[in-house]
């Protein structure tokens, strides 16, 4: 009866495959995600997007054309004017999810105004 044997020997394999690999999955970067309709000019959003990084703490700011980036403690965050589609992108990414959503609400807040939350 090889039959049985083979397809035992394939299903341990399958449930063994999938089981290593769960831990694994759960362990990638967590992102969080947030959006702003864009109201002001393109530079003047790069500019907020420099100030709201360093505001909300991070350190090693880089420049692109439509981003402004920075790091801390293992979280990368992100803000990104795309003026020609009217809208802010806030992104950080890091290992926990918890922190990763604290981080970008402070991201947000800090390019917004702490006055404007507070209305």
């Amino acid at each position: 009866m090889p039959f049985p044997t083979r397809t035992a020997l394939f299903a341990l394999a399958g449930i063994l495959a999938t089981t290593a690999a769960a831990p694994a999955m759960a362990e990638g970067p967590a992102i969080s995600t947030k959006w702003l309709d864009l109201t002001v000019t393109q530079d003047v959003c790069l500019s907020k997007a420099e100030a709201a990084i360093k505001i909300a703490g991070f350190d090693n700011p880089e420049k692109t054309q439509q981003s402004r980036y920075g790091t801390i403690d293992g979280y990368t965050g992100a803000v990104r004017c795309i003026s020609d589609k009217a809208i802010v992108m806030f992104v950080v990414s890091g290992p926990n999810r918890g922190t990763a959503e604290r981080a970008s609400m402070e991201l947000f807040k800090a390019f917004v105004g702490r006055e404007a939350m507070a209305r």
